[in-house]
């Protein structure tokens, strides 16, 4: 296009070769202008594809660009102990003990009847270092008990598993998570 519109050839507008037209008389300053010109407009679009190419860069890496955060800063209440207590008539009542009572922060107890699968949440407020639930599990079932806590501002969840139960006739049998779970990380 350069060459088209300068009226030269390539290896005239590279300077490989002079320019030697039959009917006319080409001097020196109208040689210098053509390159010049030429300089001028491919330097213009180099800097184009230059500014193009940044613009571009700087908008991937904007896209792919990832702030990453620490799960347990999120989250910080820590549990630190678990009991069960049996009311009679499959009522049972559950609390588990933390750390601290972020104010950010849900406490739910997740009870997964490991037989069919069914899963029921509870909800709690924290309390004197603890949440209180009151459960009903039926008898000849095993369940997994979990603490569930949700931050209010981000939904983040961290689930901690704290104990199996299986419920017996007017008994019930405890395999503790949270210690083991503490023991092994």
């Amino acid at each position: 296009m350069l060459c088209d519109v300068l009226d030269v050839s390539m290896d005239e507008l590279c300077g490989r070769e002079k320019f030697e037209q039959e009917s006319t008389v080409i001097t020196q300053s109208s040689k210098h202008t053509g390159r010049r010109t030429a300089i001028i407009i491919i330097s213009v679009i180099a800097a184009l594809l230059l500014i193009i190419g940044a613009a571009i860069a700087l908008h991937i890496i904007s896209i792919y660009t990832v702030y990453t955060t620490d799960d347990t800063e999120m989250i910080q209440p820590y549990i630190t102990d678990y009991s069960v207590t049996s009311n009679g008539n499959h009522q049972y009542e559950f609390r588990y003990f933390m750390t601290e009572n972020p104010d950010d922060c849900e406490y739910y107890l997740t009870v997964e009847n490991n037989n069919t699968g069914n899963i029921e949440r509870y909800y709690s407020n924290y309390e004197s270092g603890r949440c209180l639930f009151k459960i009903t599990l039926k008898e000849y079932n095993d369940y997994t008990l979990s603490a569930l806590i949700v931050d209010k501002e981000t939904k983040d969840k961290r689930s901690v598993p704290l104990v199996m139960i299986s419920v017996g006739n007017n008994s019930y049998t405890e395999n503790d998570m949270l210690k083991k779970n503490s023991t092994n990380s």
